[in-house]
C-alpha cells in the first residue's frame, strides 16, 4: 500500500474513538468505517442506506456494506483523499456498460497495474476525466472503442479500431525484466498550491509542494550518510544514487539512457537531468525507495 497509506492507517487508528458510534448515518456523511473483511478502520463516505449501510473507502475506491461506523476526527478531514476517481475522457456507453465491456476493463486494469494518466478535465463531482495509456503503450479508450460512444471530435474512431485490431493480432512481447522503482506523490483533487522545480516544455515539467521541503531535506540527509558503491552495468530505468558534477552533491536518481558519452540521469526529487560519467552513478539502498519522490511530472492537458 505504500508508506503514505500506512501512515494514514496509523493516524486513523490513533484518532478514532471506537467507543462512540456514528449516530443516524445518512448518504453523503463522511466517517470512519470498520471493514468486516479485515476489521481495520478506513476513511469512508456513505453511499447508500437501503437494506444496510454501504460505504466507499475514499483512500482506495472500493465499496462495502458495513455495520460499524464512527465520527471522523477533524485531523483526518484535513488530509486530501489518496484515491483519485477517474473516468475515460469523452466516452460513454450507448445505454449501459455491457458485461463484455466490464470484463475487458477488468482484464486490462488489474490491481496495481502501471498506467500513464493524463488529466483532461476535472468535473464538479471531483472526478477526473483523463486519457489512460496501458503499460503496453495502447490507450485504454482505444481498447474500449467497440463498446462506447465518442464525444471527442479529435478522436478518430476508425484509426482507434485499426490500432486495436493490430494490438490484438500482435504477438505478445516478452515481459521486461522489472526492477525496483520509485513511488510518486499524488497531487490533491482540484487546484493545488505548487511551485515548478524544472520546466523543460509544456508537456514536460515538474512541480513540488512547499510543505515537502522538510521531508525532502531529511531524505537528502539519508543520502549523504550512504556508503557509495558504483552501480555495475547501469541500464535504462534503473534507480540509483548519482553525484552531480555541476552541484557536487549526491541525489536519488533514475537512469534515462546509457551511451558512450556517459549515463544520463534524472534527479527524481527535483526533475532536472545531467549526463554523468559512470563512476558517478551508485547503487541505491532499498530504504531510500520507501519514500515517494518529491518532483511530480506534469504536462498541460
Amino acid at each position: 500500500d505504500g508508506p503514505i497509506l500506512a501512515a494514514m492507517f496509523d493516524l486513523i487508528t490513533e484518532k478514532t474513538d471506537t467507543a462512540v458510534p456514528l449516530e443516524n448515518p445518512q448518504v453523503g456523511d463522511v466517517c470512519v468505517a470498520q471493514s468486516p473483511s479485515d476489521e481495520s478502520l478506513y476513511r469512508a463516505v456513505i453511499i447508500s442506506t437501503e437494506g444496510g449501510v454501504n460505504v466507499r473507502y475514499v483512500d482506495y475506491g472500493n465499496t462495502e456494506e458495513v455495520t460499524s461506523l464512527y465520527p471522523i476526527h477533524s485531523t483526518l478531514l484535513s488530509i486530501p483523499i489518496l484515491a483519485v476517481p477517474l473516468s475515460l475522457h469523452s466516452i460513454s456507453p450507448s445505454t449501459e456498460w455491457s458485461e463484455e465491456a466490464l470484463t475487458l476493463l477488468a482484464t486490462h486494469l488489474p490491481e496495481d497495474a502501471p498506467l500513464a494518466v493524463t488529466p483532461r478535465e476535472w468535473l464538479t463531482s471531483g472526478k477526473c476525466e483523463a486519457d489512460v495509456v496501458l503499460e503496453s503503450g495502447v490507450g485504454l479508450k482505444t481498447l474500449m472503442v467497440d463498446h462506447v460512444e465518442n464525444t471527442d471530435p479529435e478522436w478518430n474512431v476508425e484509426e482507434a479500431q485499426a490500432a486495436n485490431a493490430a494490438a490484438v493480432q500482435a504477438e505478445p512481447a516478452a515481459a521486461a525484466v522489472s526492477g525496483p522503482s520509485f513511488q510518486y506523490h499524488k497531487l490533491d483533487d482540484g487546484p493545488s498550491a505548487l511551485y515548478v522545480s524544472v520546466a523543460n516544455a509544456p508537456d514536460d515539467f515538474y512541480v513540488q509542494k512547499e510543505e515537502w521541503a522538510d521531508t525532502l531535506a531529511a531524505v537528502q540527509e539519508k543520502v549523504a550518510a550512504c556508503a557509495l558503491s558504483v552501480l555495475p552495468d547501469p541500464a535504462t530505468d534503473m534507480v540509483c544514487l548519482a553525484t552531480s558534477v555541476e552541484l557536487e552533491d549526491t541525489y536519488r536518481a533514475e537512469v534515462l539512457t546509457v551511451s558512450g558519452e556517459g549515463v544520463l540521469v534524472r534527479y527524481v526529487d527535483y526533475g532536472n537531468q545531467e549526463l554523468l560519467p559512470a563512476q558517478n552513478v551508485f547503487t541505491l539502498p532499498d530504504t531510500l525507495l520507501e519514500t515517494p519522490v518529491y518532483a511530480v511530472p506534469c504536462k498541460l492537458a
